[in-house]
């Protein structure tokens, strides 16, 4: 813990890509040396807490504070790196502030991978992966994930589809009640532990849903399994929150520790 003003919180963490092992130096970036100094109030000899998505997490001690930079030397690991067999989340792309939203929730409910599609009624079809990115670190930073989620360029859901490994199940969330019980779909996916990084993958819709051909090209994929959200009409980003919760509490690693099913 860190002692500042008489409060006790819990130590920084920042996302960095270099390698991680006892005794590495890591120079922050401009906007992290910023966060540690001018927002945390931390200074030489403070400690913060560093990931890279590979090699755990680390107790980093701050030996140098500059003006606009600072560096780190990693003095311990807190944590290691788990073995992670997080969810593929396939959606649609919203306006801006929803996208952000779904991309920090899927990052905090599990999501291994995030790939934005366009289907007919997708609301936009820019989309900045970078942006994306940096927010799937920031939300990595802030629940404690050891891990980043990958995100992907936009592509058309007909060319997903057709690239698509059909032991990978697609789960796709209907909004027009021709589906499953989502719960009874999870309960009777056959999955091997641990068999694949992006095992399931789930597809939400944009705000307009589907369209009806859009819906039936599912129906022709023995690897793709429609599924019902309920009696109320879900906003895209709330049905990304729903399909991710209720994977985490069937399957997933709110029900065994964190070591998934």
């Amino acid at each position: 813990m860190a002692y500042h003003d008489g409060m006790v919180r819990p130590l920084p963490r920042l996302y960095t890509p270099i390698p991680l092992a006892e005794g590495v130096q890591v120079a922050l970036e401009r906007a992290q040396a910023h966060y540690v100094k001018d927002v945390m109030r931390l200074s030489a000899g403070d400690t913060v807490r560093i990931f890279n998505g590979a090699d755990g997490e680390w107790l980093s001690e701050i030996t140098e504070a500059g003006r606009n930079s600072a560096m780190l030397t990693t003095v311990n690991q807190t944590r290691p790196q788990p073995a992670f067999a997080g969810p593929r989340l396939i959606f649609a792309p919203l306006k801006k502030n929803a996208t952000d939203f779904v991309v920090a929730k899927a990052t905090e409910l599990g999501a291994a991978r995030i790939s934005p599609m366009i289907t007919e009624f997708t609301d936009t079809t820019r989309v900045n992966r970078e942006r994306l990115t940096a927010n799937t670190i920031e939300a990595a930073e802030q629940c404690e994930r050891l891990d980043v989620p990958v995100v992907d360029d936009a592509r058309r859901l007909a060319d997903i589809l057709a690239d698509w490994n059909g032991g990978t199940p697609l789960i796709c969330a209907d909004e027009t009640g021709g589906g499953a019980p989502i719960l009874d779909a999870l309960h009777g996916l056959k999955i091997e532990p641990g068999a694949s990084r992006e095992t399931p993958a789930f597809v939400i819709g944009p705000q307009g849903g589907f369209s009806k051909s859009e819906l039936v090209s599912f129906d022709g994929l023995a690897f793709a399994t429609k599924v019902d959200l309920g009696p109320r009409i879900l906003r895209a980003e709330t049905a990304v929150a729903a399909v991710l919760t209720c994977w985490q509490a069937a399957r997933g690693d709110w029900r065994n520790g964190g070591t998934g099913s």
